[in-house]
């Protein structure tokens, strides 16, 4: 249920989050989320604005570990990339 995805807020010192896509559609964050934690992984929403999100998983404040994490996320979303919060 995508709706159960949490949107994160604005973060007042830096973090990272692996980047899986950008969606306007429930039924496409639904999917992605299906997809994803039956991986094992926590998704969230961060929103960019109105009724687009984008939809990633892993936050945290280590440059390293997440560009290692985005290295292990593109093997099965290509088009992933690493935001800075």
């Amino acid at each position: 249920n995508g709706s159960s995805v949490p949107t994160i807020a604005k973060q007042t010192e830096k973090k990272f989050a692996i980047i899986l896509g950008c969606f306007k559609s429930q039924e496409n964050i639904d999917r992605l989320s299906r997809k994803i934690e039956s991986k094992g992984k926590t998704l969230y929403k961060i929103n960019i604005s109105g009724n687009l999100f984008q939809i990633g998983y892993y936050v945290g404040g280590d440059k390293l570990t997440a560009q290692n994490e985005l290295n292990n996320a593109k093997a099965e979303q290509k088009d992933a990339w690493l935001k800075a919060l």
